[in-house]
C-alpha cells in the first residue's frame, strides 16, 4: 500500500505544524516551513489514520525519524513527530557529571542539618551539666553529690556518642567528595 507523496509545493502548512517544527525541530520560525517541505519531498507514506483534523495521511521521513501527519481534506501538514530518541533529553557527560554533583550537594545538605541537630543536643546536654555541676557545688551532702556526679557522667557519655555519631557523618561527606572527585575528576 505506497502511496505517492504529494508535492510539497502544493501542501500548505498549518501555524500549528509550524510551531511544532520551532519546537520539536528547532527550526528558527522564519525557516520552519521551508524545512517541513523538504522534509515532506524526502518522505514516504507511513499509514493513514484520523484525529482532530479529520482523516490524515501520516509520512515519515526516515532519516530524521520524523512523521508529517497530512490532512487528507485540505492537504494541509497539521502538525510533525518527533521520534522518541529525539524527545529525550541526551545523555551527555556534563548532564552527568551535573546530576552528580547535585545529588552529592543534596546529600552534603542533608548531614549538616543532621550535625547542626546533634550539635543542638550536645549543647543542651552541655547546659545540663552545667546545671548539675552547679548543684553539686553548692551541695554538702556527699550521697547527693556522688548521684549528680553519676548523672553528669550520663550526660557525658551521652555527648561522646553523639561526637561520634558528628564524626561519622563528617566522614561520610569527606568519602563521598572524595569519590565524585574521583569519577567527575574534579
Amino acid at each position: 500500500m505506497t502511496q505517492k507523496v504529494p508535492f510539497s509545493k502544493s501542501v500548505s502548512i498549518s501555524k500549528h505544524a509550524i510551531d511544532r517544527a520551532v519546537e520539536r525541530l528547532n527550526q528558527p520560525k522564519h525557516c520552519a516551513e521551508n524545512h517541513i517541505r523538504q522534509l515532506l519531498s524526502a518522505a514516504t507514506f507511513h499509514g493513514e489514520g484520523s484525529n482532530e483534523y479529520g482523516k490524515v495521511d501520516i509520512y515519515l521521513h526516515r532519516k530524521t525519524g520524523v512523521s508529517i501527519v497530512v490532512s487528507q481534506k485540505d492537504n494541509t501538514v497539521v502538525t510533525l513527530y518527533c521520534p522518541d530518541e529525539q524527545k529525550m533529553p541526551k545523555l551527555t557527560v556534563s548532564r552527568i557529571t551535573n546530576a552528580i554533583k547535585r545529588e552529592l550537594e543534596r546529600m552534603t545538605t542533608q548531614y549538616k542539618r543532621e550535625i547542626r541537630k546533634l550539635h543542638e543536643q550536645q549543647a543542651v546536654i552541655n547546659v545540663r551539666i552545667a546545671e548539675l555541676s552547679l548543684n553539686k557545688i553548692r551541695c554538702y551532702h556527699p550521697p547527693t553529690k556522688a548521684l549528680i556526679q553519676s548523672r553528669i557522667d550520663e550526660y557525658l557519655t551521652q555527648i561522646n556518642e553523639l561526637a561520634r555519631e558528628i564524626d561519622g557523618k563528617m566522614a561520610q561527606i569527606e568519602k563521598a567528595e572524595t569519590e565524585v572527585k574521583a569519577v567527575v575528576g574534579e
